[in-house]
């Protein structure tokens, strides 16, 4: 027992307390990473839903782009 009471840890508990922060950190790191990963893939979703939406709009401007073109094909041909 030391001067202020309390006992020195035992082997066994050094390592427990070690495997205990051990374990912790390994949750903390798992955490972060499901938590980066969900990030990613709502991110992934919102790229998606926005790619669709461009490739709508880009083959609405074209289709509007070919109707242009024929008018004025046809104006300058007649």
């Amino acid at each position: 027992m030391t001067v202020t009471g309390k006992h020195e840890p035992t082997q066994l508990e050094l390592a427990q307390d070690h495997l205990d922060r051990a374990v912790s950190r390994l949750e903390t790191a798992l955490k972060g990473r499901h938590d980066s990963s969900a990030a990613s893939s709502a991110g992934l979703e919102a790229a998606l839903r926005e790619s669709a939406s461009l490739k709508q709009v880009n083959a609405d401007v074209s289709q509007r782009l070919d109707g242009a073109i024929g008018r004025l094909k046809a104006i300058l041909e007649g």
